[in-house]
C-alpha cells in the first residue's frame, strides 16, 4: 500500500507540473532555437518496477568426491524454473547529454541510478522464510533481505515534433544496458533439511549486465533559448541473464567434500520498468 501511494503521488506531481507549466510556456517564439546544438541536463523521478517473465534451469555442479548434485537431491531453491530475481520500484535520478543532428533529430546518452531494491522471487522460495524451517541451534547468518539497486545506461534517439518554440513535444527510443548491482544473499548454518552432514547453505543471485531498450515520449518547456524543463515517461525493457548459485559446505573455507550437494540455476528474466521523470536542461 505504501508503494502504491508513492506511485500515485509521483504521477500526480509530474502531471501537475505539466499542467501548471504548459500555459506559461505556451507562447511560441523565444525558446528552442536551431542555433544551439548541445544539451545537458539532470533529472529525477520514480521507476516503477515489475516482472514480465522469468524462466530457468538447474545445472548440477559435481562435488569433489562425486557426491549427489543439488539438482537431483532437490535442494531448496535448486530447481525452481519459475524463480529468481525481481526488481522493486524506487526513486530514480540521473543525467543526460545530447546533440542535435538536425533541428528535429537528437541523439543523447543517459545514465540513471534507480534505488529499486532487488529481491528473491516468491517462486524461488522467498528465501528469507527458510528461517522458519531451521531447527534449534541453527543460525540464519543473512536472511536474503531485498537490497541493491540498478544502474541504467542508454543511448537514445529523439524526434522533436517542433523545430523551435517554447513548448516542444518529442518521442524517442534507445538501447543500452542495465547493471543489477549488489543483489541479496541468503546464508544459513547447520541447516539439515536437505542432506545429512551439511552445515551451511548459501544462495546468491548473480550480478549481471543486461541488454535493455526503451521507448518514450515527453515535452520540453523552454524558458529561454538556453534553459528549459523536461517531463517524460519511458518504459524500459531489460533482459537479465545470470546464474544463481546454491552451495552446501561442511566447511565453507575448504574444498567440496564427498556427498555435498551443489548446483547452479541459470535464469533468463525479462523486466519491464516505467520511468517517469522531470528535470532541467541547458542548451548551448
Amino acid at each position: 500500500m505504501k508503494q502504491l501511494r508513492e506511485q500515485i503521488l509521483v504521477c500526480a506531481v509530474l502531471v501537475g507540473l505539466s499542467v501548471l507549466a504548459t500555459p506559461a510556456f505556451a507562447q511560441q517564439g523565444d525558446g528552442r532555437s536551431t542555433s544551439q546544438h548541445f544539451e545537458i541536463g539532470i533529472h529525477g523521478g520514480y521507476l516503477f518496477g515489475g516482472r514480465l517473465d522469468i524462466t530457468g534451469n538447474c545445472t548440477p555442479v559435481a562435488s569433489a568426491g562425486g557426491g549427489t548434485d543439488g539438482c537431483s537431491a532437490g535442494l531448496p531453491f535448486a530447481n525452481k524454473a519459475g524463480g529468481g530475481l525481481s526488481s522493486n520500484s524506487g526513486v530514480v535520478y540521473g543525467a543526460r547529454i545530447g546533440v542535435d543532428i538536425t533541428p528535429r533529430w537528437q541523439v543523447e546518452a543517459t545514465w540513471e541510478r534507480a534505488n529499486a531494491t532487488l529481491a528473491f522471487q516468491d517462486e524461488f522460495g522467498r528465501i528469507g522464510a527458510a528461517a522458519s524451517i531451521v531447527e534449534g541451534g541453527d543460525t540464519v547468518v543473512n536472511p536474503g533481505l531485498p537490497q541493491g539497486f540498478l544502474n541504467i545506461y542508454q543511448f537514445n534517439v529523439n524526434y522533436h515534433l517542433r523545430k523551435t518554440g517554447r513548448v516542444v513535444p518529442f518521442v524517442g527510443a534507445g538501447a543500452g544496458w542495465v547493471n543489477f548491482e549488489n543483489p541479496p544473499v541468503f546464508v544459513a548454518r547447520s541447516i539439515n533439511f536437505f542432506t545429512e552432514g551439511t552445515n551451511t547453505l548459501a544462495v546468491r543471485l548473480a550480478e549481471a549486465n543486461s541488454f535493455a531498450f526503451n521507448v518514450g515520449a515527453g515535452v520540453k518547456l523552454h524558458a529561454t533559448q538556453h534553459i528549459g524543463f523536461r517531463l517524460e515517461a519511458r518504459p524500459l525493457f531489460s533482459f537479465y541473464r545470470g546464474t544463481h548459485s546454491v552451495r552446501t559446505f561442511i566447511d565453507p573455507t575448504t574444498a567440496l567434500a564427498d556427498g555435498e550437494a551443489n548446483n547452479n540455476t541459470r535464469q533468463r528474466s525479462t523486466f519491464v520498468h516505467v520511468s517517469m521523470t522531470a528535470g532541467i536542461f541547458f542548451r548551448f
